[in-house]
């Protein structure tokens, strides 16, 4: 076997502060990490050991904490992936757990590495080189795995609804964001296929949208959804298309805003338009009341009780667009605001600096048999 290069058996200096353990029960096999750990680490390095599961248990259990584990499989007190079940229950996740074993077991190598273990190495073939890779790589792993989960978690504080698929359209992320806007958890719909948990009610379909975004490599458009409570949701949404370093697509992503709100609120005049349309129908309200008391022949009067009429028609209809109660139109409720709107004598006061509404106030009030003194 050729011999590999310096480089290969001494870590990055970055890696040189990790704190690791050995939980090895064999004198010999310890001995021999301990050696290769020199190498890597430099002479005089000393590493903490544990003999037996239970001495392991206790030393993470403590006070001390390791950022790398060297856990033999095949203890005097526990056997197997039984081993490495209960030590990683009782360390960190950012621990780092590389398992070792004397013999070559494809099944126990693979069933450690499923259930979250770094690496695998069997102790029969174990080298320096051998063993720094391993330590290196899991490092490298625990760094990217670190940097997954900060970005999952800035991902879930987003308000907007991100979700992540895979080619085939099944969800792999869905943060908290599409789980307030959709109604699915990220339980519930991770591993779901995409277009069963956005069901459109636009004439858009999901798979428009897919072959859009593969072959243009994004799609932004408003899509409407129903949400698992049958509401209808509006959304800008942004999908795009993630590739490998080779240029192949990867995953499907997509970042939707929730718009429902704006799109119910553009069809309707704003508060600001409606209280100033509302005012210039009361100005022609008291406009034709002034005219009123000129107006002798009945085809004036008619015309002027139809233009009033009107006037409160679109009144009533605006309010009814703020959102207001609508008032009652009909001939009673017009008798009883005459009725209300009638005085019997009482002095008021108005103040305007604009001369004609003060003239026009008062010749609206005085028909309605109020004094008036104007300012």
């Amino acid at each position: 076997m050729t011999t590999d290069p310096k480089a290969d058996t001494v870590l990055d200096n970055r890696m040189r502060g990790l704190r690791l353990l050995i939980v090895e029960d064999n004198d010999s096999d310890a001995h021999m990490l301990q050696k290769m750990i020199e190498v890597a680490f430099g002479q005089g390095t000393v590493l903490p050991r544990a003999r037996s599961l239970a001495e392991a248990l206790e030393l993470v259990g403590g006070t001390a904490s390791f950022d790398f584990v060297l856990l033999d499989l095949g203890l005097p007190d526990c056997r197997g992936l039984a081993v490495f079940r209960q030590f990683a229950a009782a360390v960190p996740l950012s621990t780092a757990i590389i398992v070792m074993s004397t013999r070559e077991d494809e099944g126990l190598g693979v069933g450690a590495l499923q259930e979250g273990a770094q690496d695998y190495l069997v102790k029969s073939r174990l080298a320096p080189y051998s063993l720094v890779h391993a330590i290196r790589s899991a490092w490298e792993r625990q760094r990217a795995h670190a940097r997954i989960g900060e970005l999952a978690a800035l991902l879930d504080i987003a308000q907007d609804a991100i979700i992540v698929c895979d080619m085939f359209g099944l969800v792999t992320f869905w943060n908290r964001g599409a789980q307030v806007l959709f109604g699915w958890s990220p339980e519930e719909a991770r591993g779901c296929a995409v277009g069963s948990l956005l069901r459109l009610s636009s004439d858009k379909s999901m798979s428009e949208v897919f072959n859009t975004v593969l072959a243009c490599g994004e799609w932004r458009g408003e899509l409407r959804y129903v949400d698992t409570r049958g509401r209808t949701v509006v959304t800008d949404s942004r999908w795009s298309v993630v590739r490998d370093q080779r240029g192949n697509p990867t995953s499907y992503l997509c970042v939707s805003t929730d718009i429902t709100d704006l799109r119910q609120m553009a069809q309707y005049p704003s508060a600001t338009v409606l209280a100033d349309i509302e005012t210039a129908l009361a100005a022609a309200e008291v406009g034709l009341a002034v005219v009123r008391p000129a107006l002798s022949q009945p085809g004036h009067l008619q015309a002027l009780d139809a233009a009033e009429a009107g006037v409160r028609q679109a009144v009533a209809l605006l309010r009814k667009a703020a959102g207001e109660q609508p008032a009652d139109t009909s001939s009673g409720a017009d008798d009883a605001a005459q009725q209300t709107f009638t005085g019997h004598g009482e002095l008021i006061l108005v103040v305007d600096d604009e001369e004609y509404i003060r003239e026009l106030l008062r010749a609206m009030l005085e028909g309605r048999g109020y004094k008036i003194l104007t300012a």
